[in-house]
């Protein structure tokens, strides 16, 4: 069986500057057959402007992205989220290096403005966004990144056990490897989260 990677990063901004995305990989399937799938999740509650989080977010995901190919093999997505997903997001695959700016000018756009903080909703919608994705005929190697300086306080009938459940399904439907990064940005992730992210294949 194969696993979906589920990790919790007490991630410290200086750390983040200098992340490293699993790039490279998957070398047994053939270039035109795998499509990698950036996918950033991002926070923009207004305590993300508290020690200018966004801004520095915003610095190193475009940092990030300079490392990127600029050849079709790779797709950015950005997605925001405070009070649920939001509707206006980015994705694209990165053919030119216009693409890849264009990410940025994105990135760079969004405001920290949200009263709340809805990531198991937001989660929920981006599994629905990029399962979309199998109709290409591709296999896909997913790496989700989700950011948040926050505890979730969204609607009940979202929860993280749901969010797996949606990730294991678009896994077997299309995918080579899916990975979810959890980046607390200086918050504690719950126990229990804690507990289903441990029992985690």
């Amino acid at each position: 069986k194969r696993p979906i990677g589920v990790v919790v990063r007490r991630t410290t901004l200086l750390f983040l500057l200098g992340l490293l995305f699993g790039m490279g990989l998957l070398t047994s399937i053939r270039a035109e057959e795998l499509l990698r799938e950036y996918i950033f999740v991002i926070d923009t509650s207004a305590s993300m402007n508290k020690n200018n989080l966004l801004s520095k977010l915003r610095v190193a995901v475009d940092d990030y992205a300079d490392s990127i190919p600029i050849d079709g093999t790779c797709r950015i997505w950005i997605f925001t989220f405070d009070e649920g997903l939001k509707t206006s997001f980015f994705q694209r695959v990165i053919a030119k290096t216009a693409d890849l700016q264009d990410a940025k000018v994105f990135l760079n756009s969004r405001k920290a403005k949200g009263r709340r903080t809805w990531i198991f909703q937001a989660l929920d919608g981006v599994g629905d966004k990029i399962k979309a994705t199998g109709q290409d005929g591709k296999q896909h190697d997913f790496v989700i990144h989700l950011f948040t300086d926050g505890d979730n306080n969204g609607p009940r009938e979202y929860i993280f056990a749901k969010n797996l459940v949606k990730f294991e399904e678009l896994r077997n439907a299309n995918s080579k490897r899916l990975a979810l990064y959890y980046h607390a940005l200086g918050v504690k992730v719950p126990a229990a989260m804690m507990k289903q992210i441990r029992d985690t294949e």
